[in-house]
């Protein structure tokens, strides 16, 4: 969209009166040059852009697109991208091109980065350049400056692109790993000219040290950018060495442009390019072998910036992939990788990050969406629901807070939309960070068809083998059904309950564990009749018996009914409804039956037991290092019998990309990972429930105190009932921590610390927590356990 060159030296304050340099006395001595007449453009106003432009203004945003006037404005933004200029509007150093001004720079502002990224956030945009000043002033040349932006919007952006038009800040090592180490995902920094006139008008610089900084940037694996200004009296022959210099230096992008004059001070325009050289100038970069190539009069250094990553990326794919039909008679051709994994869910992606951060190559097959059930079908949009479900009735009790407002009802169309907005957004920024990763993304069905004696196996998609030293396997979980329950018409999974259209009036769901709760949480909410069947004695049988009372409490409350230890029998369906018939004889009349029985492993018909992987009812069998009896074959997530939570699939990941790298991380214990139900009330817990410590540690060397969110006053702010139970080896450390009450999702975290972490209660106790918060509620837990409660009798 700009160069660092002409346009964003707009952005400039205009220097006040001084004293013109004798270059720019004699630059002034030729007239500003009338334009040719091929260098125009078109405004095209789009929906993206008039929609970005209204943001701006009405939030004050700056980019250097509008301030700097940008031609290429209305294209660059419709593609939501946008440049952005830091460090201040003053430069240490003088090019006799570029319009802003030289001088003391203002001190470093090192909140800018910040605002930055939120800029970017405000703008929704999917790539941002970033450029700005030399900053010889400071010690780091304003290293930190440039790397901490890139940070910030990664941070902040995960789903967006960053470009990253950096200054060569002399070319001290040190000082470029630093920005190198943000890994933005293009490095761009500008040799501007030929060497012949690169020395008259860019004094500061050097054309060698230009090109060493691309080399190095290519080395370190990010992808290399740089940009061309025609115009200033470089002749053919130098245009085509200097695209070839910049190829040989690691250069993969391209930008061409023409120079324009920004003020009689400065260098004249020695010749308009005629638009069927630039074009011919592309030919020729496109042969000597760049990956992306832009060449026109207004073509600016990071117009269209994003869509020439994506041409890098794509090339660079290309390479790793090898994607050539055989020629007849000739065997298929293998790729292989470090590690190949199969499946993009949770564990998945999480080994594929993970192992690409300790600089091994992976291949990631996935033959549907990256994300997998967590994002798409449970977890993500599960809670979107939930918080539809918080806002509805937040309006109808909206009085009880002195505030009149009603719920006139529930628009399944609105709430679809707000769901599959949030997946969308977060499926767009995790595409972001595995193509930023450089993670070979394969798409379709694979199939493990053979076990290397030396460790890994080959898996293969549509008849192409990707052969792994090591190989994970991450293919997830299925929504189960019970024998003779088919799922149909009426009878609908969680898979299909996320997709319905209306509320339904009646509703009976088969399974009182995690899914049922959560989605008869939302259901009742959206003003449906729901009710629970569940074979075991207690609604959320996996958890400690107090939250199964109080749950049963607070759902009777809601009139959300439940049968306890009653076993489903059968469904009768008709076009007005279904009947749901139980042991015993009873029957119940419903709208829809949503079966929530738990989750399968997803293991059938991808060549495992085949391969000779080692299975338990259709689980994969594997160590306390998640390895399988095959060498260097590991499974991970929904495929390993135990809790069937994301953050165990990322855990694993992140558990496996470490033991192949061969850094012995810790085992990962399902005991120590937290777990929370939502809906109204919120379950979380993590470690061992009552029962379970005093068969381990004996009746007489288990403590426990529960505490009443009845002395909480947040909790009392928020209106909800609920308790904070901790369970203790007579002694030791806190074993178990279970909690129910609104909000108490939240709380956790420092629930998973002091668990993990082995603490006394003493220890908590000692913490200082803040009131009025539900984080107190914890530390009050503590107290009451050490012997002092302070708001609990």
């Amino acid at each position: 969209m700009t160069s660092a060159s002409e346009d964003e030296a707009t952005l400039s304050v205009r220097p006040g009166p001084r004293k013109l340099l004798r270059l720019e006395v004699r630059n002034s001595e030729t007239p500003v040059e009338r334009k040719a007449e091929w260098i125009k453009t078109r405004a095209k106003m789009g929906p993206e852009y008039k929609a970005l432009q209204s943001l701006v203004k009405s939030e004050g945003l700056h980019t250097v697109c509008q301030e700097a006037g940008c031609p290429n404005i209305f294209e660059c933004w419709e593609d939501r991208e946008a440049t952005f200029l830091i460090g201040g509007d003053h430069c240490t150093r003088r090019c006799d091109f570029c319009q802003i001004d030289t001088g003391k720079p203002q001190p470093l502002d090192r909140d800018e980065p910040r605002r930055v990224a939120e800029s970017v956030q405000s703008m929704e945009l999917r790539y941002a350049t970033i450029t700005g000043v030399a900053r010889d002033d400071l010690p780091d040349g304003g290293a930190w400056l440039y790397a901490e932006t890139v940070r910030a919007i990664h941070q902040l952006n995960p789903g967006t692109g960053v470009e990253n038009l950096i200054p060569d800040f002399n070319g001290r090592p040190e000082l470029l790993a630093e920005v190198f180490e943000s890994r933005p995902e293009v490095l761009a920094h500008n040799v501007e000219t030929v060497p012949r006139i690169f020395k008259r008008i860019r004094p500061a610089f050097r054309y060698e040290r230009s090109l060493d900084v691309l080399t190095r940037a290519r080395a370190f694996g990010l992808v290399t950018k740089s940009n061309l200004i025609l115009g200033m009296g470089e002749t053919r022959e130098e245009i085509s060495q200097a695209l070839r210099d910049l190829h040989e230096a690691g250069c993969e992008l391209v930008t061409v442009t023409q120079y324009l004059r920004p003020s009689p001070r400065h260098h004249p325009v020695e010749r308009w390019v005629k638009p069927e050289e630039f074009v011919e100038l592309a030919a020729e970069a496109e042969e000597i072998g760049f990956s992306g190539v832009l060449s026109g009069p207004l073509v600016r250094s990071s117009y269209r910036a994003g869509r020439l990553y994506d041409q890098a990326f794509q090339a660079r794919q290309a390479k790793m992939h090898h994607h050539h039909e055989p020629e007849k008679g000739a065997q298929m051709t293998n790729d292989t990788f470090d590690i190949v994994i199969l499946g993009g869910g949770s564990g998945g992606y999480a080994t594929a990050l993970r192992a690409s951060q300790l600089g091994l190559t992976v291949a990631l097959i996935e033959k549907s969406k990256l994300g997998g059930t967590c994002l798409h079908k449970g977890c993500i949009p599960t809670k979107a629901l939930l918080h539809a479900a918080q806002i509805a009735d937040a309006a109808r009790e909206s009085q009880t807070f002195g505030v009149r407002a009603s719920l006139e009802g529930i628009d399944m169309d609105g709430v679809n939309a707000f769901k599959d907005g949030v997946v969308d957004r977060l499926h767009k920024g995790l595409q972001g960070l595995v193509k930023s990763a450089g993670i070979t993304v394969v798409e379709g069905e694979g199939r493990l068809v053979g076990a290397n004696a030396e460790g890994g196996g080959t898996v293969e998609v549509d008849g192409q083998a990707y052969v792994g030293r090591n190989v994970v396997l991450a293919t997830g979980s299925y929504a189960r059904s019970l024998p003779g329950l088919e799922i149909g018409g009426r009878v609908v999974t969680s898979d299909e309950a996320l997709q319905m259209s209306e509320v339904p009036h009646r509703v009976v769901i088969i399974g009182g564990s995690v899914i049922g709760v959560e989605l008869a949480s939302a259901w009742a909410s959206f003003g449906a009749k729901v009710t629970i069947v569940e074979a075991l004695p207690s609604l959320v049988p996996l958890e400690d018996p107090a939250l199964s009372k109080q749950l049963e409490r607070a759902f009777r409350k809601r009139r959300i009914a439940f049968r306890t230890s009653t076993r489903f029998n059968g469904v009768v369906q008709s076009d007005s409804g279904v009947v749901v018939s139980l042991d015993g004889g009873d029957t119940i009349d419903a709208d829809v039956v949503l079966v929530a029985v738990g989750r399968g492993p997803r293991s059938r018909g991808l060549g495992l037991e085949e391969s000779g992987v080692a299975m338990d009812h259709d689980w994969v069998k594997v160590d306390d290092r998640l390895a399988t009896n095959l060498k260097g074959v590991y499974a991970v997530g929904d495929l390993v019998a135990g809790l069937q939570l994301a953050h165990r699939g990322f855990a694993h990941g992140i558990f496996v990309a470490e033991e192949i790298a061969g850094l012995a991380p810790q085992s990962v214990v399902d005991a120590h990972i937290p777990r929370v139900t939502y809906g109204e009330p919120e379950i979380a817990s993590v470690g061992i429930t009552e029962p379970q410590a005093r068969t381990k540690f004996g009746d007489d060397n288990v403590e426990i105190v529960e505490y009443n969110l009845g002395g909480n006053g947040k909790s009392q702010i928020l209106q909800t009932a609920g308790i904070v139970k901790l369970v203790r080896q007579k002694d030791g450390p806190i074993v178990g921590i279970h909690m129910i009450g609104s909000r108490l999702g939240e709380q956790v975290g420092e629930a998973a610390l002091i668990v993990n972490w082995q603490a006394h209660p003493d220890d908590v106790a000692a913490v200082i927590h803040a009131h009025p918060t539900q984080n107190e509620a914890l530390g009050e837990a503590a107290l009451a356990l050490a012997g002092k409660p302070l708001h609990a009798h």
